[in-house]
């Protein structure tokens, strides 16, 4: 956002590295029988949680100690997408909230039991005021 106070070539060119960052960050799990990202429509169960017994088989190992969750969802592909419209951007966006919503316990994200009402609620603000800003603005573009 520097960039657009500063209209500064530098601050634009930093702002596209992070958005390309997003890319590299272990929340891009695509499925490839339906041609979009995960969702809650073909997998309610799934949990994009290293405690889950059902969940997709991209998950990064433990041991790589990189795992992302929705308390610290840091916002990297919104701005890049506003100035570029770039695909690739907007795709980011979509998996980023995709997973906000995957890696959410089922149960918490379906109202307990109510699988088709596609609810979420999370224990603690920062999870949950993540997870909502990444789904309005995937949402909103």
């Amino acid at each position: 956002s520097m960039w657009f106070l500063s209209q500064d070539w530098k601050a634009k060119q930093l702002l596209l590295v992070w958005g390309d960052t997003a890319g590299h960050v272990p929340w891009l799990f695509y499925d490839n029988s339906t041609g979009h990202y995960l969702n809650i429509d073909e997998h309610p169960y799934y949990w994009l949680d290293g405690r889950s017994a059902l969940r997709p088989d991209q998950m990064p190992p433990e041991e790589n100690n990189w795992v992302p969750d929705t308390a610290h969802i840091p916002d990297l592909v919104h701005t890049p997408y506003l100035i570029t419209g770039s695909r690739y951007y907007r795709d980011l966006q979509d998996a980023v909230a995709h997973f906000s919503i995957m890696y959410t316990w089922p149960p918490q994200r379906c109202n307990y039991g109510l699988f088709d009402q596609g609810l979420l609620y999370t224990e603690g603000g920062a999870p949950m005021g993540f997870a909502l800003r990444e789904i309005n603005w995937a949402g909103y573009v």
